[in-house]
């Protein structure tokens, strides 16, 4: 019974006219002033013009946004390539001194054979990757690439160049990936 009665006080609520808000509109702008509406209207439109104005520079925001993520991420990269090839700097070396030290010794020419052709492919993949080895004898010491490990007296060279490379430097497009380490002919006083 109590259900009843429910469903006849909903129905006569139901029946009760709503107001739309087309009605309510034209109800307030028949109570308005005659130049109130071109106010509210003007107001609006530059409303409508600030939130076109915002949403324009949020999508520029966003756009920059965008493009440095895409800048940092390849940074990072490149960054993590230049780190795991550090450690190939190592081996590098050590394959030199073997090849410098099987030519000296005159071990059998197999193997040294086999070592050049390591060596070959490991200067294949480092310019693969765009590295090069720092030019060190003979040239002007430059503290942008080369660090300095010692001065030697050296009569036959101008002072300021390196006698000796102690242990090789890499580059990549022109960032130091590791200093030329070198002996440099003393500055005469």
């Amino acid at each position: 019974m109590t259900r009843v009665k429910i469903d006849k006080k909903h129905k006569e609520k139901q029946s009760e006219p709503e107001h739309s808000s087309e009605a309510l509109e034209s109800e307030a702008q028949g109570s308005q002033e005659p130049g109130q509406a071109e106010r509210e209207l003007s107001d609006l439109k530059q409303k409508l013009e600030e939130l076109e104005r915002q949403n324009l520079y949020l999508r520029a925001d966003f756009a920059n946004y965008r493009r440095n993520m895409e800048q940092e991420r390849s940074r990072f990269l490149e960054e993590g390539k230049e780190l795991a090839l550090k450690d190939f700097f190592v081996l590098f070396e050590h394959l030199e001194r073997a090849i410098g030290s099987a030519r000296e010794h005159q071990i059998q020419r197999a193997v040294l054979d086999g070592l050049e052709l390591v060596m070959r492919d490991f200067q294949k993949i480092l310019e693969k990757y765009g590295i090069e080895r720092i030019k060190t004898i003979g040239e002007r010491f430059d503290p942008k690439i080369h660090e300095a490990i010692s001065v030697v007296d050296a009569e036959d060279r101008e002072p300021g160049t390196i006698v000796y490379e102690h242990q090789p430097g890499f580059i990549r497009e022109g960032r130091v990936l590791q200093p030329a380490r070198v002996v440099v002919a003393k500055e005469k006083v």
